[in-house]
């Protein structure tokens, strides 16, 4: 049905000889282009799934500082190894009355990304990106008592890094 010059509904002409047929079939293939648009569209923004062993939790884990300075630097254990990054969500440390922990990145004379005066959580909003072979680092000065440490973070394998950041 459609409506004509005064509003009035009227029925389609399917009479070839008034075009009647032609705007049937102009109909019909238009409601066909939608449709195909329309599944196009959803398949366009289907996101791939990144499988479990592609990106999982880890625990961060370095232990305990027993003494009032030290330094816990665990390479294999304290960043990502090829081909993965690491995603760092929370680090958490207590145990402690006085002094500061200080976590660097790589070096302690390198990048500082927190320090602790008292205890409590350090979380990153958006994550902490770690490249395969960083490492973090804690540095205890002037505590009292020992320092726990614990953490988590999302591992990422390379290839799949651009997906998990979207």
């Amino acid at each position: 049905m459609a409506r004509n010059d005064q509003g009035a509904r009227v029925a389609l002409d399917p009479d070839p000889a008034v075009g009647g047929s032609d705007l049937t079939g102009a109909l019909g293939e238009l409601v066909l282009a939608v449709g195909r648009m329309s599944e196009q569209s959803r398949q366009r923004h289907t996101r791939p799934r990144i499988p479990w062993p592609a990106c999982h939790p880890v625990p961060i884990r370095p232990g305990v500082i027993n003494a009032a300075t030290g330094t816990i630097d665990i390479p294999d254990m304290l960043g990502p190894h090829d081909p993965y990054w690491w995603d760092v969500r929370r680090i958490g440390a207590w145990g402690f009355t006085a002094g500061t922990l200080t976590l660097f990145l790589n070096s302690t004379q390198g990048e500082q990304l927190a320090a602790w005066t008292v205890p409590g959580n350090f979380t990153w909003g958006t994550g902490l990106l770690l490249a395969p072979r960083d490492r973090l680092i804690f540095v205890a000065a002037g505590i009292t008592g020992n320092v726990q440490i614990t953490g988590q973070a999302f591992e990422v394998e390379s290839p799949w890094l651009p997906e998990y950041l979207l």
